[in-house]
């Protein structure tokens, strides 16, 4: 069973009933095997060093805004990001499920994530990779399966000029863009490909989708 599930669900799917036992006993089993009703997380937490490293970013764009305001807008040509959407096979049953908190173990499913995978619990899921530009809206859209570094290279070599030139000239007279930093997309041969295109990252804090700004707009889609 998925992680997010109900009560009502958990009992239902073992054959049991709540004449047999009341909810209190059945959550009281689940602590004692490590699983507890928490608050869900899609990101990895923020530890100590990520906050330092937050902190230092902070000022150092403090002062790069000073010097430069427009900067988001015209120097960094394009925001790349991946999303995925879910073709729900059964969406009542997922309207029903809890959505701010879930039933998981402490740290569950924080350290791998599922971008790579298609299948999963209520539906399936669909991998986009989109880059945006200011000004111009979505300059790219591509599908993928996996994202590995091979993969992940080659789309540079295959997309990233195109891109650049879809974005327009910027005023710093470079390549710089924004990406995540999924470990595929930061690998050695992806580098080296960024190297190829002359492409060159605007790297933000590790664990901070709130500082990029096409995660804002994947996030506003989805609430919308």
């Amino acid at each position: 069973m998925n992680v997010n599930f109900t009560m009502k669900q958990l009992v239902t799917e073992s054959g049991f009933t709540f004449q047999l036992a009341c909810e209190r006993t059945f959550s009281c089993c689940l602590n004692e095997n490590a699983y507890y009703f928490l608050q869900a997380q899609k990101k990895g937490m923020l530890n100590e060093k990520d906050k330092r490293q937050r902190f230092k970013y902070a000022k150092q764009m403090k002062r790069q805004s000073l010097s430069n305001p427009n900067f988001w807008k015209k120097d960094i040509a394009f925001y790349l990001d991946g999303v995925s959407f879910v073709y729900k096979r059964n969406p009542l049953n997922n309207s029903a499920s809890p959505k701010a908190r879930v039933w998981c173990k402490q740290g569950e499913g924080l350290q791998i994530t599922a971008k790579g995978s298609k299948d999963l619990a209520g539906g399936r899921r669909l991998h986009l990779l989109v880059a945006i530009a200011h000004g111009k809206g979505v300059i790219l859209r591509e599908p993928y399966e996996k994202l590995n570094g091979r993969f992940f290279s080659q789309f540079i070599r295959d997309h990233f000029n195109l891109c650049f030139a879809a974005a327009g000239p910027k005023t710093n007279g470079q390549h710089l863009f924004v990406m995540d930093n999924d470990p595929s997309q930061n690998s050695r041969p992806t580098c080296q490909a960024m190297e190829e295109v002359e492409g060159k990252l605007h790297k933000i804090p590790p664990r901070s989708p709130d500082l990029n700004l096409i995660e804002n707009v994947f996030h506003l889609l989805r609430h919308d």
